[in-house]
């Protein structure tokens, strides 16, 4: 959540020397090539039990990279940038590891790895052990942003960047749906291949992170099938309604709370991620930019009309999103949202994209 938050609060807001000692604290505490999930009391060992935190911090350092323009901050790290991906590749905690797919695999017993992390004692609400299709998104950029930092740093990088060729090879003929939308887990190994179908919106991910998996007509595809079947005027559902696992109301004791938690309930943070993905697609238009104001325009009203004044809440009902729920001021709904205003401002300033890349390689594999 620290990763997905700050890309807003802090490195689209401008305050470098927040972000570095963010960044800079993470990057002090990697291990097994894994960030930690959780920094418990002093003098405790930070638990490490996700699989998507890693992967965020390259977009993040990504992020800070194209605001800041401090190239020695990142060649400080370059280094254990490159053995987190050597520790993903050949194997880490919770049976993480590269595919010859060149997908990246998790999980393992009971530990849920991803942000759909729900689990009632030995019940998991949204199992999700195997290739589920936000880390292949994460995964895959990971890999192009250490092409890109290794690339104007003179470094080598070859290894990296066929891996994420592979990938890229791969990803359509196993996650792509003839109904446009993509698969939610797939495990691809031989004796356990199995597909995982659900509808959810982990696959707008393959759309809005910066370098891009598909090719417009699919992401074109992908956005709509999102749109259609999980957006409501305060964030996306985790289920469409029509799903037989879909629960409509998130409330009730421990069991109806975490049962609903992933099952339909509306998250805020990832509009921030549908617009950055619909935008996009639409180049950007002042057609598009239009729309994605107007489709911000409810949870500007909740930012001040919300219990807690000038936060956003952690959730909303998967039917009749009204009343937000959950944290009553999450970080990550409104840093997602501030770096989608920050780049409509910068549209609407300069008329030029809110990333730039220069390194030609690259570039056509971006937005």
């Amino acid at each position: 959540e620290t990763m997905i938050a700050m890309r807003g609060l802090t490195i689209a807001t401008g305050k470098q020397e927040v972000s570095k000692s963010i960044l800079e604290t993470f990057l002090r505490y990697v291990d097994g090539g894994m960030l930690p999930n959780r920094f418990p009391d002093q003098g405790e060992t930070p638990e490490y039990n996700t699989i998507d935190a890693a992967l965020w911090l390259f977009v993040a350092l990504y992020e800070y990279y194209q605001k800041f323009h401090d190239l020695a901050f990142i060649e400080k790290h370059l280094d254990t940038l490159a053995d987190m991906l050597e520790k993903h590749v050949s194997g880490t905690r919770y049976n993480i590891h590269a595919t010859p797919e060149g997908f990246l695999f998790g999980g393992e017993g009971l530990a849920q790895l991803t942000w759909m992390d729900a689990r009632v004692g030995d019940y998991v609400v949204t199992p999700r052990h195997g290739c589920p299709v936000e880390i292949q998104a994460l995964w895959f950029n990971a890999l192009r942003i250490y092409q890109y930092f290794a690339g104007t740093l003179n470094k080598p990088y070859e290894k990296y960047r066929e891996l994420a060729d592979r990938l890229q090879a791969n990803f359509k003929k196993y996650y792509l749906r003839p109904d446009g939308s993509l698969n939610d887990v797939i495990d691809p190994r031989p004796g356990h291949e199995s597909t995982d179908s659900t509808l959810r919106p982990n696959q707008i991910y393959a759309v809005s992170l910066p370098f891009a998996l598909l090719d417009r007509a699919d992401e074109r595809r992908v956005v709509e099938t999102v749109r259609k079947h999980l957006l409501t005027d305060y964030g996306l559902r985790t289920l469409p309604e029509g799903h037989p696992d879909f629960r409509p109301v998130y409330a009730g004791g421990p069991w109806d709370r975490d049962t609903a938690y992933h099952q339909g309930t509306v998250w805020p943070f990832l509009l921030g991620e549908f617009l950055t993905a619909y935008l996009k697609v639409e180049d950007w238009s002042d057609a598009a930019q239009k729309v994605a104001q107007n489709l911000l325009e409810p949870l500007k009203q909740h930012f001040y009309q919300n219990e807690c004044l000038h936060g956003i809440s952690e959730i909303f009902d998967g039917r009749d999103p009204r009343k937000g729920k959950g944290t009553v001021h999450q970080a990550w709904s409104v840093g997602a949202l501030i770096q989608v205003l920050q780049a409509l401002q910068v549209r609407k300033r300069k008329k030029a994209k809110p990333i730039l890349i220069p390194n030609l390689e690259l570039r056509s594999m971006i937005f």
